[in-house]
């Protein structure tokens, strides 16, 4: 195997992974938000909100992370500052797209807030990993 295809796996395993772990933490967030925001209690549940926020993120996760590669690729020092950049735009482009989400009947009260709790939960337990993982 030469070094292209090499970097070339190399990123897709680190895309996948991201997408994967992104999707475990943001699913338990947001179960534990919509129990938390819910008028009713004893709601029944039947997944179909856990489906949006798997969609909205198979949507942005793979394209932030891919931006923030390439940016280490092309302007390492730039990683950072444009990461960050990325994950507060993204808050309210998830947002949004919870907001359309409940226009169309589905129980996503707080959108904006579902969105925030989930990024800020996912990001930051994703700071953690990379942390310990490099010690």
């Amino acid at each position: 195997m030469n070094a292209v295809s090499s970097s070339v796996l190399a990123i897709v395993k680190g895309l996948v992974i991201s997408l994967l772990m992104t999707l475990g933490i943001e699913l338990c967030v947001a179960a534990l938000f919509l129990h938390l925001t819910e008028k009713t209690a004893g709601k029944k549940r039947y997944g179909m909100e856990y489906l949006i926020v798997s969609l909205v993120n198979v949507l942005t996760n793979p394209l932030v992370v891919g931006l923030v590669y390439t940016v280490m690729l092309l302007r390492p020092a730039l990683r950072w500052p444009v990461e960050i950049l990325l994950e507060i735009l993204v808050i309210p482009a998830e947002g949004l797209l919870y907001r359309a989400a409940k226009k169309s009947g589905f129980d996503f009260r707080k959108p904006f807030l579902l969105a925030l709790c989930c990024n800020l939960s996912s990001y930051g337990i994703g700071l953690l990993v990379n942390f310990f993982r490099a010690l």
